[in-house]
C-alpha cells in the first residue's frame, strides 16, 4: 500500500499549512466536501473495491472520489474493448429474429444448434466489432458513474453504522447491496442508451454507422427511442450488480483475513483481485442470463407495445422456458473473463492514481514549505 507521508518533513509541513495557502499556490486543484467520510473503507471489515485507501485517504487536492470515477472509467472501457465480439456473438444468440435459419418451431439458437448450419454460424461470426464505438465510448462515463457514487454510498452506509453503533461486519454485506443498487440506478442515465445504440449496431448486418443508428431511432420514437426497454435494463443491472459486488466484497474481505496471509501484506494484489472478479463475474452472469435474455429483446424492439410480464408470457408460450438461457456460455466466459479484467484494472489505476497524487501533494507541501521559510528569513532580516 502507498503511504501518505514519503517525505516525512514535507508531510509535517503540508498538515501546518492552512487550506487556503494551498489553494492559493495551487488554484486549479481543489478538495472534495468535508463530510467526513474517508476516500475509502478498504478495511478487515469488509468493504470496498480495489483500493490501498485503506491506509490513507484520498489526496486533499482532488475531488474526494475522482479516482473511483477515472478507475471505473478505464476498466470498464478496457473491458469493452477486448471482449467486445464475445457481447456480439451472446447478443445474437439471444436474439429473436436474428438466427431464424435455425429455428424449427421452436427457438434454438444454441451455440451447438447455430453451429451445425453454416449459414448461421457465418451470420453468427459476420462483422463481430458491429456497436463497439458506442460500446466503449457510453461505457467510460456510465462505468465512473457507477463506480463513482458506489463509493461514496457504501462509505457513507458503513460508516453511518459504525455511528449508530451498529455490527459493521454482520451489516457489510447489506451496505454492499445498497450501494451497489443505487449506483446501478444512477449509470442507467447513460448505461440505457449506450446499451441501445450498442446492441441495434450488432444486429445491423450492413454496418450501419452509430450516428444513423441514433438518428433513426430518435426520428421514429423521439428520445424515448433510446431509452426502449430501460425498465428490463434495471431490471437486470440491479440484481446483476448486487450479485456480483456483494459476493466480490466478501471473497475480498475473506481472503484478506486468512490466518495464512503474510503479515506484511494486508492489501490484496491485482492478480488476486482478478481472480475473485472471475469468480464473482462467472457466477453471477450466469444467473441473471434470463434477465439479460429479456433486455435483449425488448431493447431490440422485439416486443414491441409489450410489458415486461407480457414479453415473458408471449417468449414462454411461443418458445419454450429454456429460450432464457440462450447465450448463456459465452456471456459467462465474457463476464467472468471481464469481472476479471475489470476489477485488475481498477485495482491498477486506483494504486496508480493515488501514487501520483501523493507525488504532486508532497511536491506541493515542499513548495509551500520553502516559501514560509523564505517569508519566515525576510521577517529575521527585517528585525
Amino acid at each position: 500500500s502507498y503511504n501518505n507521508s514519503s517525505d516525512p518533513s514535507a508531510s509535517s509541513a503540508c498538515v501546518l499549512v492552512s487550506r487556503c495557502e494551498t489553494n492559493a499556490l495551487l488554484p486549479g486543484l481543489r478538495d472534495g466536501p468535508d463530510d467526513g467520510i474517508p476516500g475509502s473503507l478498504d478495511d478487515d471489515r469488509g468493504s470496498g473495491t480495489p483500493s490501498t485507501s485503506s491506509q490513507t485517504e484520498l489526496s486533499t487536492f482532488t475531488p474526494r472520489y475522482l479516482h473511483h470515477a477515472i478507475a471505473g472509467a478505464t476498466a470498464g472501457a478496457v473491458v469493452e474493448a477486448l471482449l467486445f465480439p464475445i457481447d456480439t456473438i451472446k447478443t445474437r444468440l439471444q436474439s429473436g429474429n436474428f438466427l431464424p435459419s435455425v429455428k424449427s418451431g421452436r427457438h434454438d439458437s444454441s451455440l451447438k444448434a447455430v453451429m451445425d448450419s453454416h449459414l448461421a454460424r457465418q451470420k453468427l461470426f459476420h462483422r463481430p466489432l458491429a456497436g463497439v464505438t458506442p460500446a466503449v465510448l457510453g461505457a467510460m462515463p456510465s462505468s465512473a458513474l457507477f463506480v463513482g457514487s458506489y463509493e461514496p454510498t457504501k462509505s457513507a452506509l458503513l460508516n453511518l453504522v459504525q455511528r449508530t453503533g451498529g455490527d459493521v461486519d454482520k451489516w457489510s454485506s447489506a451496505c454492499h447491496l445498497g450501494a451497489a443498487a443505487f449506483a446501478s440506478c444512477v449509470s442507467a442515465i447513460v448505461r440505457t442508451p449506450t446499451e441501445v445504440l450498442k446492441q441495434q449496431g450488432q444486429m445491423a448486418v450492413q454496418g450501419t454507422p452509430t450516428f444513423e443508428l441514433c438518428r433513426d431511432l430518435v426520428r421514429k420514437s423521439g428520445l424515448r427511442g433510446l431509452y426502449q426497454g430501460g425498465w428490463s435494463m434495471l431490471m437486470r443491472d440491479i440484481p446483476f450488480n448486487v450479485i456480483e459486488f456483494v459476493t466480490y466484497e466478501q471473497l475480498r474481505r475473506s481472503l484478506k483475513n486468512l490466518k495464512s496471509r503474510p503479515s506484511d501484506q494486508p492489501e490484496l494484489t491485482s492478480k488476486e483481485s482478478a481472480l475473485i472478479g472471475c469468480m464473482a463475474g462467472a457466477l453471477t452472469g450466469a444467473l441473471t442470463c434470463p434477465l439479460d435474455m429479456l433486455k435483449t429483446r425488448m431493447m431490440l424492439n422485439e416486443m414491441a407495445g409489450k410489458a415486461w410480464w407480457q414479453a415473458v408470457r408471449e417468449i414462454v408460450s411461443k418458445e419454450g422456458p429454456a429460450v432464457f438461457l440462450s447465450g448463456i456460455g459465452p456471456r459467462v466466459v465474457w463476464i467472468g473473463v471481464g469481472g476479471s479484467i475489470f476489477f485488475a484494472t481498477l485495482d491498477i489505476m486506483e494504486k496508480s492514481l493515488l501514487a501520483y497524487t501523493t507525488q504532486r501533494e508532497n511536491d506541493a507541501s515542499k513548495k509551500v514549505r520553502r516559501k514560509q521559510n523564505q517569508q519566515q528569513q525576510r521577517v529575521t532580516l527585517e528585525v
